[in-house]
């Protein structure tokens, strides 16, 4: 009732968001994407309202603005109490069981039960999976960070607290201002995936996003995805031709890492060794296999931004959307004198003086044009993004979900430099270009 397979799902299924349709469309062309379910967005409408929380939304959500984000804050910590008063998903237990169990498996475990299924699964074992939201919504926007996914979770217990963690991140403080911003509702539907334990990640996009080129730009790094999804490692990037000729690299400083600890199960961050930090994670033989994955996808679902893995030597797709392009534009002008290169993640030209920010709750709104200055690209920043005239960071990449939302809310964001807190000290004005990634002194 509120559970599908994901391989039963394409672009024309209701209630599933565009991320699983996407999913559900590559997989069922037969490309290797993880099998699993979707909890569609009847689930999360039943829930809101069996709980009572729908009735006391619009008052909690009324004084919430994208000027002063502290009230999405303050929102966020009313409607987290809601939740945690209520369970509110015993109505899913019977279906998830279910589906979860035949993902662990197989399809044949629904005619087996009792003493049979324990047999089964003390043999095999319950699966890891991953909780992801799928927005639904009929305006075509990214929705790039939009939902928190818990990885690496395992039986229906923890799948169900999941769930409702999931749910709750609707109402986050980033989505809450992003929905404010955009001018948009939606509803939520959940992906459930068998976990992929990944070498490597990264990110393809079939056009290049910042500049607009029609080359393909594959990013990489060590371990899960996430690690750059929060901003929180600077990839490896490569420039690629339709024909998988290598155009240019640039090899990322890959300082962390996460993954599936082998004690706990859960995930864990650790320092990558020495050795790996500034070791390319691909090679010239993947290059070719890459553009035939980019030109495939494309001619299946137009300019894509594909979130990939490595499990086994075996390339998944994690995720695909239509690819973000810069707003901003960087256009040929004399500036001052260049005094650090980056990466640039999302176009545009930004002055002000340096606003350094080492913990976010330390944000106040600047009173003059500012260049806001820290550590990571996180996505705890999109609630203050718009007070700065641009963002330099240490670490991040173009598949950051904030390179993502730069580009389309036209904030000039430049990573990779090293030190940024540092070597950028409070007060000194600078330009920074996003196209190119440099960052000058102004005259």
């Amino acid at each position: 009732m509120y559970i599908i397979n994901l391989d039963s799902v394409d672009g024309g299924t209701q209630g599933v968001g565009s991320k699983a349709a996407s999913l559900g469309t590559l997989a069922k062309a037969g490309f290797q994407v993880p099998p699993g379910f979707v909890i569609k967005t009847e689930a999360f409408e039943k829930f809101l309202t069996d709980t009572g929380i729908r009735l006391l939304l619009p008052k909690i959500l009324e004084n919430v603005s994208q000027e002063e984000p502290r009230t999405a804050v303050l929102a966020f910590n009313q409607i987290k109490e809601l939740f945690a008063k209520f369970s509110g998903t015993d109505f899913l237990i019977r279906e998830v069981k279910g589906a979860y169990n035949e993902l662990s498996f197989g399809k044949d475990v629904s005619i087996v039960g009792g003493m049979a299924l324990d047999l089964i699964r003390a043999g095999r074992g319950d699966c890891f999976v991953s909780v992801r939201s799928s927005v639904a919504c009929e305006k075509p926007v990214s929705f790039a960070g939009h939902g928190k996914a818990y990885l690496n979770l395992i039986g229906y217990r923890q799948i169900l607290a999941g769930i409702k963690d999931c749910w709750l991140s609707f109402f986050s403080p980033e989505a809450l201002i992003y929905r404010k911003i955009q001018g948009i509702e939606g509803s939520l539907a959940l992906i459930v995936q068998k976990m992929v334990d990944s070498e490597l990640s990264g990110n393809l996009f079939t056009s290049e996003p910042v500049s607009g080129d029609s080359k393909i730009l594959i990013e990489g790094w060590w371990g899960l995805g996430e690690t750059l999804c929060c901003g929180c490692v600077l990839p490896d990037q490569y420039l690629i031709a339709k024909d998988g000729v290598l155009v240019s690299r640039r090899t990322g400083k890959k300082i962390w890492l996460r993954r599936r600890g082998p004690l706990s199960g859960m995930t864990i961050q650790e320092k990558v060794p020495a050795s790996r930090v500034y070791m390319d994670t691909l090679s010239d033989r993947d290059f070719e296999k890459f553009a035939s994955i980019a030109q495939k996808i494309e001619s299946l679902l137009g300019q894509q931004h594909v979130e990939w893995a490595v499990e086994r030597g075996r390339i998944v797709i994690l995720q695909s959307r239509p690819v973000v392009f810069s707003k901003g534009q960087s256009p040929q002008q004399e500036f001052g004198e260049k005094i650090f290169s980056g990466l640039g993640v999302s176009a545009g030209i930004g002055k002000g003086k340096v606003k350094v920010i080492n913990e976010i709750s330390g944000i106040l709104k600047p009173e003059e044009p500012a260049v806001l200055v820290t550590k990571n690209l996180a996505i705890e920043l999109l609630p203050f993004m718009r007070w700065f005239s641009g963002i330099v960071t240490e670490q991040g990449g173009c598949g950051s979900c904030m390179a993502s939302l730069g580009r389309e809310l036209g904030i000039p964001i430049v990573c990779g430099i090293e030190n940024a807190g540092v070597i950028l000290q409070n007060g000194k004005e600078i330009v920074v270009d996003g196209l190119t990634g440099g960052i000058y002194a102004v005259r």
